[in-house]
């Protein structure tokens, strides 16, 4: 059985129309499921893009063509990111196991579909992999001839998922973020180490932030730097491919999270564009004993260009200073948290 595709939307016509385009090329979009919840615009600003999103999924015919149904829902009040997302994911959940998760700003090459529901039933049982991401932010050091690494990086730019699976280590990854199992020197300076624009992150925009995309209502979003976070700390992984299945182009400043910056996708992340059904080496061997190298100098670079908060000398400041409060009152981040709230307000 196939994975269905969801895909929460607004007013990103342009953007939709390249996503669904490179889907119904996908070898197995006639066996896929394709789910899409446009969300009410929350504003007067937002209109005209929504009406014109809503026009060519009315309208354009190829899109019921291309894949083995299509389920369309117009939400008659706005949801707002993270309440579209939840209501795509028990929507799903009805009939499948499974679902391949993607933004409307995402480009797929015409493996991707395979490789994820491939994926999704070989590591099915395996703990460990907390999920199959389609696009290759970075040069993963792997074994010669694989096509799949395990890494410690979560990119969202389409991801396969156990929904499962991926509430019950949602619920994992806000209690452990937010406690004293993650709280201690050693566990921070492990993530240090590994990747200083996510110890950055941690410390200035969970600890002691309560702003978006890290939070909503009060509450901890797990979203890709969370999970990353995560993954550092712990023993978890994902699963990313050799050479790239997805691409974003939602840095043109039109979506929530990413800002504007003037790069090309095309140049910066280049896809797999066989067509010829290329079957991925999905074997014992996907994680080596060179993982660890993965997380460094790599991902640092990474975390500078994709990361919303960049390591610059301000963050790294703050963060340091964050670390050493921590350390003064035993790793307590409630209290330390009430010291730079009230430092703020001043």
């Amino acid at each position: 059985m196939y994975a269905p595709v969801v895909i929460p939307v607004l007013n990103r016509k342009k953007h939709l129309e390249r996503c669904l385009l490179s889907l119904a090329q996908n070898t197995v979009a006639k066996f896929t499921d394709l789910i899409i919840s446009v969300d009410y615009p929350p504003s007067e600003k937002y209109v005209t893009g929504y009406k014109e999103v809503k026009k060519y999924l009315t309208e354009n015919n190829f899109i019921e063509k291309s894949f083995k149904s299509v389920n369309i829902i117009f939400q008659k009040t706005n949801l707002g990111t993270v309440g579209n997302i939840g209501f795509l994911k028990e929507y799903a959940r009805k009939f499948s196991e499974t679902i391949i998760f993607t933004e409307d700003d995402n480009e797929f090459s015409p493996n991707f579909l395979q490789y994820i529901n491939l994926g999704l039933v070989f590591f099915k049982d395996n703990e460990q992999i907390i999920g199959i991401c389609g696009c290759k932010d970075t040069d993963w050091v792997v074994n010669e001839g694989d096509s799949i690494t395990a890494v410690k990086l979560f990119s969202g730019y389409g991801v396969g998922l156990w929904l499962d699976k991926d509430e019950r280590r949602n619920q994992k990854i806000t209690k452990f973020l937010l406690n004293d199992k993650a709280i201690n020197r050693k566990s921070i300076k492990k993530l240090k180490a590994r990747n200083r624009v996510l110890f950055n992150l941690y410390i200035n925009e969970i600890l002691f932030g309560r702003n978006a995309p890290f939070w909503n209502n009060g509450k901890l979003c797990v979203i890709d730097t969370t999970r990353s976070i995560y993954m550092h700390m712990t023993k978890y992984m994902c699963i990313a491919p050799v050479v790239s299945q997805s691409r974003t182009w939602g840095n043109d400043g039109s979506g929530v999270n990413m800002r504007n910056e003037f790069i090309d996708p095309c140049k910066k992340c280049i896809l797999d564009d066989s067509s010829n059904g290329f079957v991925y080496l999905y074997n014992g061997n996907y994680i080596s004993d060179n993982s660890d190298i993965c997380f460094e100098t790599k991902n640092y670079r990474m975390g500078e260009r994709y990361l919303k908060v960049l390591s610059n000398f301000r963050a790294d400041i703050k963060a340091d200073i964050g670390y050493f409060l921590l350390f003064i009152y035993r790793f307590n981040y409630k209290k330390v948290f009430s010291v730079v709230k009230r430092f703020k307000k001043d």
